[in-house]
């Protein structure tokens, strides 16, 4: 199917809530926190093709918003709100949680408007970590593994996709810590699977990069 930019923008019944931070701002975030080297995306397996197809365009956004914009309407028409689904549905991925609401939505459009409401609900924290754990299960079914050609922070990419939908560069950087932490730094032991809930890993590095003290801040 080929999409007509005009057309999307036309679809969507909103502005976006803010504009997006660049490639170029969320590039100079990673560099000014971790002072990375110039292969840093390298280092945890981004392939060139997959840092070009990173780089957002006017095209891919309106896509994007197009995508937001169905998923709540088929949330309206199912009678929930993005969370009451989430929550209604656990341990369930972002791929199967859109297949079971159907009605037109996809993941990408679901995750947008789940992440858009704990924005409105102060409820971001939470949120993330519901979401990485879902993440984690469905990237590695058979149990956590750091072998193979793509590097476990590419399979993920959670930090990207919560900058992405958030767009707080404070968030983002707690984000990529924990992923970072996770995924290269100090991985779990192969076969690791996290618990749906209450998982000790999981919240030590909540606890640890991003306080729940500091939750009442969220995107305030």
């Amino acid at each position: 199917m080929v999409f007509s930019v005009s057309c999307l923008f036309a679809e969507l019944e909103r502005p976006m809530r803010k504009e997006k931070m660049s490639w170029e701002e969320k590039d100079s975030l990673l560099a000014e926190v971790y002072g990375r080297p110039p292969d840093f995306f390298e280092s945890l397996g981004y392939t060139p093709e997959i840092l070009e197809a990173m780089k957002p365009t006017p095209a891919s956004e309106a896509v994007e918003y197009m995508f937001l914009d169905r998923a709540k309407r088929a949330l309206a028409e199912a009678g929930y709100s993005a969370l009451q689904f989430l929550a209604a549905n656990r341990g369930v991925s972002a791929v199967e949680l859109a297949k079971r609401l159907n009605r037109g939505a996809n993941a990408i459009g679901l995750v947008n408007a789940i992440y858009e409401e704990a924005i409105e609900r102060e409820m971001v924290r939470e949120t993330a970590k519901d979401l990485l754990i879902r993440k984690i299960v469905a990237a590695f079914p058979d149990g956590w593994s750091s072998t193979g050609k793509v590097g476990p922070s590419v399979t993920l990419r959670w930090s990207h996709e919560f900058l992405d939908y958030v767009n707080d560069p404070d968030l983002f950087r707690n984000a990529v810590t924990i992923e970072l932490h996770l995924t290269k730094d100090h991985p779990p032991p192969e076969g690791w699977k996290p618990q749906p809930q209450n998982d000790s890993l999981i919240d030590e590095l909540f606890d640890r990069y991003w306080p729940a003290e500091q939750a009442s801040a969220d995107c305030g």
